[in-house]
Order: structure tokens, then C-alpha cells, then sequence
């Protein structure tokens, strides 16, 4: 039964994910999470084009988010103080931005791995279109 379960779970993860692949969002950075608090800066340029939401998708240890800036090709700065704890291989909800599709600048967020020391965690931010 939890050999069920198991596969269930990674099938679904992968269709997640394969969606993401499939251009319904694009890969906007990586980052590597370790256990102190940190804040971490993605560049994104107006090549990647419009986007309408973005979403974290974290994988080795857990990871708490604490806040999330997004920074706008027309100098606007929307703030998402979030103070949430993503699970290992797990996803963001969707966290909508304000206005119609935007051209993002750049991505500054402040957050820090809840594993065992030692034990990172990867970060990824997707820009749903």
C-alpha cells in the first residue's frame, strides 16, 4: 500500500512539473537554500517576456519563506510578506501580481532552509505567463 502511495505521489509531482516545462511557466532562477536566513536576488530581464503570477517550487530540505519583493520594468515594487514553510517537493500556490501581465526586473527574497544542518535545499521561482 505506501509503495502505492509513494508512486502516486511522484507521479503526480512529476505531472506538476512537466506542466512548468511545457511553457506554461518559465524558469526564472535557482537557488541554493542552507540553513541560515539569507536573501537572494534573481535578475529577470524584459526577454522573458510577461508574466501574471510566479511560484517557488522547493526540493531537498524544507525551506521558510519569509518575504518575497518583486521589483517592475516600470520601477512599481509589489511586497508578499509570506512567512511560510514549504515542505521538501513541494509547491508554492500561485501568488498572483498586481495589474495585468508585467515585465519583471528582478526577485529579492529572504528565506532559510528547516532541514537538519548540513542539509540544503534547492529553490526554484517560476513566472507563470
Amino acid at each position: 500500500m505506501q509503495i502505492r502511495v509513494v508512486l502516486f505521489a511522484l507521479l503526480v509531482s512529476a505531472g506538476v512539473l512537466q506542466g512548468y516545462a511545457q511553457g506554461r511557466a518559465e524558469l526564472l532562477g535557482t537557488r541554493r537554500v542552507d540553513s541560515r536566513l539569507d536573501r537572494d536576488v534573481i535578475p529577470v530581464t524584459f526577454r522573458d517576456g510577461f508574466f501574471t503570477a510566479l511560484r517557488f517550487v522547493v526540493s531537498g530540505a524544507p525551506v521558510r519563506v519569509h518575504k518575497c519583493t518583486v521589483h517592475f520594468g516600470n520601477g512599481t515594487v509589489q511586497d508578499f510578506p509570506m512567512q511560510l514553510v514549504f515542505r521538501r517537493n513541494s509547491a508554492s500556490f500561485r501568488i498572483d501580481l498586481a495589474g495585468n501581465r508585467r515585465i519583471i526586473e528582478k526577485v529579492v527574497f529572504w528565506y532559510d532552509a528547516q532541514g537538519l544542518p548540513g542539509r540544503d535545499a534547492t529553490l526554484r521561482l517560476y513566472g507563470l505567463r
